[in-house]
């Protein structure tokens, strides 16, 4: 079996359970401002790079379908988890007006 296909079901794996950690810090801070989001979506970036490096570094040239399928992956959840902080964003200050 080929190694790209091995990995693939832990590409939305990382995804979703990152996500589910930024909806919880985000809920955790009812008064969160738009640098707390920013920080959230930093971290994410940073940490797709570095699982970009280290997998590039240990397939080297194979590397291609992974990383086509990493960043269809990052821009789905790119979006929806924008979508997703926001509204959680809005309703605490509704609720808290």
């Amino acid at each position: 079996m080929n190694s790209d296909f091995a990995l693939m079901p832990a590409i939305p794996l990382f995804f979703t359970i990152y996500g589910l950690v930024a909806i919880k810090i985000m809920k955790a801070k009812p008064n969160s401002s738009v640098t707390v989001l920013l920080a959230v979506k930093m971290l994410k970036i940073l940490l797709s790079l570095g699982v970009i490096l280290v997998y590039i570094i240990m397939e080297g040239e194979n590397s291609t379908a992974f990383l086509l399928s990493y960043l269809a992956y990052f821009v789905i959840y790119l979006v929806f988890e924008t979508w997703m902080l926001s509204t959680i964003n809005k309703k605490t200050k509704i609720n808290n007006e």
